[in-house]
């Protein structure tokens, strides 16, 4: 009798100390994620391709080979992101000009409405 209570008595005792190491180490977990987010600068991601983190820009190309895995160079990535932001100011210029023609457009036509 007495050896059936010791039994369940450190089976007891063996899961609340398994529970409590599960615990701390998703605690331990959680923090070390937290910190390696704050880490990751503005315009910066944490990707993970295959079983690799990367810490590259936000719209770096990465392409996954067999193995290997390429991410866009430096030089690539500044001039392709250089081409796009002229391109989208030559669209938000053309853009502008055409509602500047409109809004002339109804201010002529208000001031025709008023004589």
């Amino acid at each position: 009798m007495k050896k059936g209570k010791t039994f369940l008595l450190t089976m007891k005792k063996s899961c609340l100390i398994t529970i409590l190491l599960v615990l701390i180490f998703l605690g331990f977990t959680l923090r070390t994620q937290a910190e390696v987010e704050e880490l990751v600068p503005p315009g910066m991601e944490l990707r993970v391709v295959g079983q690799a983190s990367m810490l590259v820009p936000q719209d770096a190309e990465i392409q996954e080979k067999g193995g290997l895995i390429i991410i866009e160079q430096i030089d690539k990535y500044v001039a392709r992101t250089l081409f796009e932001m002229k391109q989208q100011m030559k669209d938000l210029k053309v853009q502008q000009e055409k509602l500047s023609k409109e809004v002339e457009q109804l201010k002529a036509e208000l001031a025709n409405k008023n004589n």
